[in-house]
Parts: structure tokens; C-alpha cells; sequence
């Protein structure tokens, strides 16, 4: 339990500091960023989802339960996938 949030301490002042680069920015938007975003998403709903799993009580519930599996993939499947998918999509033909 101790763990898991001594992760999310310094995991919340990595996303806060991501954003806080991009806040009051002209920002656009061309592939990279997009993905860039999409990354930041993935990062946050993972960052959501592990302090209610780091407490006992909802830890005792949700443990070997479909809830943890959907986390567990989506995070894995959407966090490996994209790496490959952002060089197909701005390094290929124009």
C-alpha cells in the first residue's frame, strides 16, 4: 500500500509539469503532439486508477477482478502500441 503511493507523489508532479509546459503556449497540433497528448491521457487515467488500488479496503474488493484486468490492458495496450504507431504516421509518405 505504502508503495503505491509513494509512486503517485512524484507521478503527479511529472504530469502536472508536463502540462504546466504546455499551459498559455501557442500549441499546435501536427502528429507528434498528438501523440504526445494521446500519451499524456493514457498517463493520467493509469495515475487515476492506482490510489483507490493502493487502499486496503478497495484493494480487498477489487483484487482478481475484471476491474484490474481492463487497467492492466488498457494501459499496456495503448502504451505499447503507440510508440510504433507514431513513426507510421509522421515518418511514412506525405
Amino acid at each position: 500500500m505504502y508503495s503505491t503511493l509513494l509512486v503517485s507523489v512524484p507521478t503527479g508532479v511529472k504530469f502536472f509539469s508536463w502540462v504546466a509546459t504546455m499551459w498559455k503556449g501557442k500549441i499546435t497540433f501536427p502528429s507528434p503532439m498528438l501523440f504526445v497528448l494521446g500519451g499524456i491521457v493514457v498517463f493520467l487515467l493509469g495515475g487515476l486508477s492506482g490510489p483507490p488500488n493502493a487502499t486496503v479496503s478497495t484493494d480487498l474488493m477489487l483484487n482478481n477482478t475484471y476491474y484490474i484486468v481492463a487497467i492492466s490492458t488498457t494501459r499496456s495496450s495503448v502504451g505499447m502500441s503507440s510508440p510504433y504507431l507514431q513513426p507510421c504516421t509522421f515518418g511514412g509518405p506525405r
